[in-house]
């Protein structure tokens, strides 16, 4: 019985550790999201995003890099184009799960995989060499998607 007592008082104390660790990842992850939503909202002009992600201010932020596209289709997510020396698509962790980037050929998909979860203070930035006016853009509705040369 003593032994039982024992165990169980370490395993409570593991769980206790367990349960506290969780919490301060996630708000160690909230506090990084938040923070790059403050940033996004008080850039002077659109044009600072791009300087932003290239420095790594934005902590939630990571490329992905894709082939050349002429193309582009968002479908219910927030998009900013910007003309850049390669093709890089920013997506934050915060919403990657629910943001599905497809490529099907020269045509650069864009789907929110659930319209609920998906936050627009976190857009998706697309980064590419050509001009983004030349670009075939299908503009969705309701949506604040900006294309920035």
């Amino acid at each position: 019985m003593k032994y039982i007592k024992k165990l169980s008082c370490k395993l409570l104390l593991a769980l206790g550790v367990l349960i506290l660790s969780a919490i301060v990842w996630q708000v160690i992850v909230s506090k990084r999201v938040i923070s790059d939503i403050k940033k996004i909202k008080q850039v002077q002009s659109i044009e600072q995003i791009p300087e932003l992600l290239k420095n790594g201010e934005l902590k939630t932020y990571n490329a992905t890099p894709c082939h050349p596209f002429s193309k582009i289709k968002p479908n219910g997510v927030d998009t900013y184009i910007f003309k850049d020396d390669k093709y890089e698509v920013y997506v934050s962790d915060y919403v990657k799960r629910n943001v599905e980037i497809v490529q099907n050929g020269d045509e650069l998909l864009i789907n929110a995989l659930s319209k609920e979860a998906f936050y627009t203070q976190t857009p998706v930035f697309i980064f590419m060499p050509e001009d983004p006016q030349s670009v075939h853009y299908a503009k969705p509705n309701n949506l604040q998607s900006k294309i920035v040369n």
